[in-house]
């Protein structure tokens, strides 16, 4: 199956381990999360924060600050639903900029980075407290500057990129933040928490695993909730972390296979000039290849009857939050564990249908 979900991947690769193999993932040491930190620290030249989840970074920043609940934050306006609910934990989200305002959360959408050079112009000399939402790429640039080095803060999701099922980082090197995240980590530690962490795993592996419906659908509300309350037990996992130690060291890896796949689906599809001027300014490591067509949903569902799954999106072609323009896409998977033969199959698949809906008009 064509899928863009990585944790697909972390599932499938847990199930298959033999038990001397299994014995090795069930041995995570402390020193696992410390060695996780210290790859990211030389990474990004900026202290690193290894998290249960990216969203709790944003948490952080925003307490850090002692931000109020009639504070704005301007978010993205089709930005996914957990980083919404994490804000309002704090503070108002809103789609606008206006004397309220704090702070502003970039999303990199799909591994495309924001228009700096323009936002920051906009910002100006505001006293705005600038988070990028990396979690869609490890490795993006802009004009040459890795995204996530831009802001006052960063957060980047390790199951977008890496097989650990859970967990992510914080980015910073704002004292303010750092202090106060380091004592909220300090603070929330304890034994029984330690134990939560490997409690959570259970019900997001099964939501991957299995194929009852019943099954899922009761894992899925347990992964729900366990998502609502991730602020409480913010401290990282040291099976998840490490999981990354065993992936990490393929990062480059994985970002050429992404760009030579993006490289590949451009070759291969027409009427696609669009990407060229996505990427003006940037070097894209793609989450997944935003796809413009005429009716999307139709095409994802025809898509899927070949077991290639795809998804529908809202996504900005200006590439700015103060000035957006969202045409719906078609989510097009490009991760690493493709090869070029299944990428030829899924454009073939894909121009199929699309020529089959187009006929009927």
């Amino acid at each position: 199956m064509i899928c863009s979900i990585n944790n697909q991947k972390a599932v499938k690769y847990v199930r298959t381990l033999k038990m001397r193999e299994l014995n090795k993932v069930l041995g995570a040491k402390k020193n696992d999360i410390e060695n996780a930190q210290f790859f990211l620290t030389n990474e990004f030249n900026k202290d690193a924060l290894v998290l249960i989840s990216a969203r709790v970074g944003i948490y952080l920043v925003l307490k850090a600050y002692n931000f109020r609940k009639d504070d704005e934050v301007l978010v993205p306006q089709y930005i996914s639903h957990c980083v919404i609910d994490i804000v309002k934990k704090v503070c108002r989200p809103v789609y606008r900029l206006t004397d309220k305002t704090k702070a502003i959360i970039l999303f990199h959408q799909f591994g495309y980075p924001q228009k700096m050079d323009e936002i920051y112009k906009i910002i100006g000399g505001k006293d705005i407290l600038v988070i990028e939402d990396c979690a869609h790429s490890f490795y993006s640039r802009y004009k040459d500057k890795r995204i996530g080095l831009f802001g006052e803060a960063a957060i980047f999701s390790f199951p977008k990129i890496f097989p650990t099922i859970l967990g992510g980082c914080l980015i910073t090197d704002n004292t303010r933040i750092l202090n106060y995240a380091y004592n909220y980590l300090r603070r929330n530690k304890s034994f029984w928490k330690e134990i939560y962490h490997n409690f959570i795993l259970i019900p997001t592996f099964i939501n991957g695993a299995v194929k009852n419906r019943w099954i899922k659908y009761v894992a899925a509300l347990m992964v729900a909730k366990n998502w609502k309350l991730f602020h409480k037990f913010p401290n990282p996992n040291e099976l998840v972390c490490h999981l990354l130690e065993e992936n990490i060291k393929d990062v480059e890896y994985h970002a050429k296979k992404r760009q030579a796949n993006l490289k590949l689906i451009k070759q291969r599809l027409k009427d696609c000039q669009y990407l060229d001027k996505l990427e003006e300014e940037c070097e894209v490591v793609p989450f997944a290849v935003p796809y413009f067509c005429r009716e999307p949903e139709r095409i994802c569902e025809e898509m899927g009857k070949f077991n290639i799954l795809t998804g529908v999106n809202q996504f900005d072609m200006n590439r700015n939050i103060f000035s957006p323009r969202y045409e719906k896409v078609i989510a097009l998977p490009v991760h690493q564990d493709l090869s070029s033969e299944e990428i030829n199959y899924m454009l073939e698949v894909l121009k199929y249908v699309e020529s089959k809906i187009n006929k009927k008009h």
